[in-house]
């Protein structure tokens, strides 16, 4: 049973491997055809490399960007809003002690 699958399997893979003329393809062929498509690999992956990098860059310069006016459109730094808050702490207390001798 293993024979007859090897032979079904060895006779799909070598009509996939034929010429046009049904001849078996010639190892010199089938090593232009990989070396082409190699080059056509690399060529797609470096064309992938170089968009893949363009939208990195950009990303990396909305970033820059956005840190920017998020940083102009932060409240007050925490010390004074600190002293805000103190002030306002003393305004209520003014008034409750106030409110409690009239």
């Amino acid at each position: 049973m293993a024979s007859e699958h090897t032979t079904q399997y060895t006779a799909e893979h070598t009509a996939e491997r034929t010429t046009p003329h049904d001849r078996p393809t010639s190892t010199a062929d089938l090593v232009n055809q990989a070396a082409a498509q190699v080059s056509t690999l690399v060529r797609d992956e470096l064309a992938l490399a170089k968009a893949e990098l363009a939208a990195f860059a950009g990303a990396g310069i909305a970033a820059s960007v956005g840190k920017k006016q998020i940083a102009r459109a932060l409240p007050p730094v925490p010390g004074e809003a600190a002293a805000g808050l103190g002030s306002d702490l003393d305004t209520v207390k003014n008034a409750v002690q106030e409110g409690r001798h009239s």
